[in-house]
């Protein structure tokens, strides 16, 4: 059993057959008297897990896929890349580390997916932004990613120092965490990175005025639905910046809530 677990400690699925084989092998020297059950296989469960991971993970690029829409189609594709681009860098500096794919390092690519558009989509509004004033695409890169760069840098810094206490934490927790908390880490830093560079050279290639431009139909009949969510949400904060004392005594009262909530 040692042997099979030297051979090939961070394969699963061949660890298990390695380990079925040497148990069958040792089944067959005992005598007839002796049985020798299989009581537990935590390899079964373990695969049935990072299955559930895989579907997950789908699940959430497509939900990540199809809140980007109202940004347009080639703004959501600019934003799309980054996601494979920083997942793959992420994966690299986990073989570079020493770090395996296991179910935590899934689970931190899985978290991940929404914080790794966020850097590109504040980036490619700002981008998008100058291009309607009249800039062009080049342009509106360099002095986007240029005006937004301190902001994605202080939110990138905010949130890796979210997962500091857990990269400090010590005993079996910690070491068990600390690769996820490693993943999330790498992940949001790459994002920060990929943002700044790669989105705004895509923006200048990708992005065009929409000045003049003519749109098929789905285009139109999308435009008119996001143009409803911005009007009801327009709405609704203009009705909260006109109570502002209500909204606040309302935010209070929230806390207030909670902290009860917590203490009972």
């Amino acid at each position: 059993l040692v042997t099979a677990h030297q051979a090939d400690s961070q394969d699963v699925s061949r660890l298990s057959r390695l380990i079925d084989a040497e148990v069958t092998s040792f089944r067959r020297q005992l005598p007839g008297s002796v049985r020798l059950e299989q009581g537990f296989a935590q390899a079964e469960n373990v695969r049935h897990r990072l299955d559930h991971l895989t579907r997950d993970f789908v699940l959430a690029l497509l939900i990540v896929s199809l809140t980007l829409l109202p940004l347009g189609l080639r703004a959501a594709g600019v934003v799309m890349l980054a996601i494979p681009v920083s997942l793959l860098i992420g994966i690299s500096f986990l073989s570079v580390a020493g770090f395996t794919l296991n179910q935590l390092a899934v689970a931190g690519f899985v978290i991940s997916l929404g914080l790794l558009v966020d850097d590109a989509i504040v980036v490619i509004e700002n981008i998008a932004r100058h291009i309607e004033d009249g800039m062009t695409p080049l342009e509106a890169s360099f002095r986007g990613a240029r005006e937004i760069g301190f902001t994605v840098l202080s939110i990138s810094v905010s949130l890796v120092a979210v997962f500091i206490p857990i990269l400090l934490m010590q005993g079996i927790v910690g070491r068990l965490f600390r690769e996820f908390a490693v993943t999330l880490s790498v992940a949001i830093l790459i994002s920060m990175v990929v943002s700044l560079t790669t989105t705004p050279m895509m923006c200048a290639k990708l992005l065009k005025p929409a000045h003049g431009a003519r749109h098929g139909r789905l285009y139109r009949a999308t435009e008119s639905l996001f143009e409803g969510i911005l009007y009801l949400y327009r709405t609704s904060l203009q009705a909260v910046l006109r109570h502002q004392p209500l909204t606040l005594l309302v935010f209070f009262a929230t806390m207030a809530l909670t902290v009860y909530l917590y203490v009972i």
